[in-house]
């Protein structure tokens, strides 16, 4: 395989792969530029390895994204939830970050994160580069869950230093309490964080939440 291109969709990955006499289309329902670099590079040692480039990239097509893991949600009253709650680290959280970056949407890009466990002496720093990528972005709501996280935080708002709204609070459950006020049509939202933080948490609120919508709608409908 020499080459590759890609486009992001809603619904995830187009896909282009070619090597010395073949070029090959295809999907992978799940969006982000890392899962296509991985898609490429696992392309590369299949065909390096003898499988023909067809076999290859219908493989691929069926991958799925396991739960938790980079999942696209599109809820009916058009909210769009990147579940991405199983585990987090500074590599797959800013890849995270920028895949919710690349996401058409017609409202605004929020980000929901929990603590990265486990870090050791680059804890702190690993934390504050995430949020400074936040601001890069220019992510228009920041949430965020855990001690590392809102003690970050609490000098961060003290300072000025992020132009957007930010939220912290100490663990998820606290700050799915206040996601259900933060809500508003047409949002795309990331939530993620390491396991032990059960962001999966605010995810249901979300769902719940974006569903209470509809069911308003029609008993206002009649």
């Amino acid at each position: 395989q020499r080459s590759h291109k890609h486009s992001t969709e809603v619904d995830g990955l187009n896909l282009c792969v070619d090597n010395s006499s073949l070029e090959m289309q295809f999907e992978i329902s799940s969006p982000g530029l890392h899962l296509a670099m991985n898609s490429c590079a696992a392309a590369a040692i299949a065909t390096s390895a003898g499988l023909p480039l067809a076999l290859v990239t219908e493989s691929l097509s069926n991958y799925s994204p396991l739960d938790m893991r980079s999942k696209l949600e599109v809820i009916e009253t058009g909210i769009l939830v990147v579940n991405d709650t199983y585990n987090a680290n500074p590599v797959s959280m800013a890849a995270a970050l920028r895949l919710l970056d690349s996401l058409d949407c017609r409202g605004r890009r929020l980000a929901f994160l929990g603590d990265m466990m486990e870090l050791g002496k680059i804890s702190r720093q690993s934390h504050v580069e995430i949020l400074q990528l936040c601001e890069e972005l220019g992510i228009d709501m920041v949430g965020v869950a855990g001690p590392i996280f809102s003690d970050i935080v609490r000098n961060i708002n003290a300072e000025g230093a992020y132009k957007k709204l930010i939220i912290a609070c100490l663990d998820a459950k606290s700050l799915a309490s206040q996601v259900v006020r933060l809500l508003q049509a047409g949002d795309a939202v990331l939530v993620k964080g390491s396991r032990g933080m059960r962001m999966e948490i605010l995810v249901d609120v979300i769902k719940e939440t974006a569903m209470s919508w509809g069911d308003a709608r029609c008993t206002e409908g009649g």
